[in-house]
């Protein structure tokens, strides 16, 4: 969700203040949990893209295909 709302590549860090102000900062998502389940699933699997801009920072992006999922309603 927050990366679909977003026009602009989005860091982990971004992603855990997006997803803590839509549920009243009842649910957090630390940033290195996030960045592990991008990379390793989301990334890997075609949903996600990924860019590394330093050693310790990367932005992320979703691809076509989790668009065209998120479009018909189907989770991922």
């Amino acid at each position: 969700m927050a990366l679909n709302e977003s026009k602009e590549p989005v860091s982990t860090t971004e992603i855990s203040r997006t997803i803590a102000l839509y549920n009243g900062g009842h649910i957090y998502k630390f940033a290195s949990t996030l960045k592990d389940s991008l990379e390793n699933r989301l990334k890997h699997e075609g949903y996600v893209q990924g860019v590394d801009i330093n050693d310790n920072k990367s932005l992320y992006s979703l691809h076509q295909k989790a668009r065209d999922c998120w479009k018909d309603g189907l989770v991922f």
